[in-house]
């Protein structure tokens, strides 16, 4: 599926476009739905006083996403659809909330189509059909930071999370070592699980 952009552009970016000839036109952003939606709020009904003995509802966090851009193009992408000018977008999120619908909010505000783009958090680039009540990053805290990295800037953010001069015989015993953080960190995200599945019950 082609898509028209302000420049006229239609299809995959060549080498000479930028990411911010990207952006949707007018009447490309009009066709698309509106999908923008802070979480539904807890019913009077059910907000009881946090005193109550039949209290089993936890108060209502705030869950905050913080996009920045990863270089220059995404930064300007962000400060344009920001009201404010700023190099930051904040996005509310759920507590089970995908990956992907994150990132179809933000191509709602920055009106880049997402196949140009993708999110990553730390070292890690997101799958979007992760969920949020599962991702280690997002059971981290109720405030998440998050870079929106152009596609053809990918690699640069590979490379920029390698460390230099690393050798043959390191790269051995470093695979030894991520395998031992890979399993303590699913053992750390089982305990998380436990516990929220606890508090929902």
């Amino acid at each position: 599926m082609a898509v028209s952009t302000v420049s006229g552009f239609s299809g995959p970016p060549t080498a000479s476009q930028t990411f911010g000839t990207l952006r949707l036109s007018d009447n490309g952003r009009l066709q698309r739905r509106w999908r923008i939606e802070a979480p539904s709020p807890v019913p009077q009904d059910e907000q009881r006083p946090l005193g109550s003995d039949t209290n089993p509802l936890k108060p209502v966090e705030r869950c905050i996403a913080r996009v920045t851009g990863f270089d220059e193009y995404a930064t300007k992408a962000i400060r344009t659809a920001n009201e404010a000018g700023e190099d930051v977008l904040s996005l509310s999120w759920a507590g089970c909330e995908s990956v992907m619908s994150l990132m179809r909010r933000i191509e709602d505000l920055v009106c880049i189509p997402l196949m140009y783009w993708r999110l990553a958090c730390g070292v890690e680039v997101l799958d979007p059909a992760a969920l949020t009540i599962t991702h280690p990053q997002f059971l981290k805290g109720p405030i998440v930071d998050l870079v929106l990295v152009p596609l053809s800037a990918l690699d640069l953010l590979v490379d920029s999370q390698q460390p230099m001069g690393t050798s043959l015989a390191s790269g051995s015993d470093k695979t030894v070592g991520s395998v031992e953080e890979a399993r303590s960190e699913s053992v750390q995200q089982t305990r998380r699980l436990s516990s929220l599945r606890r508090s929902f019950s």
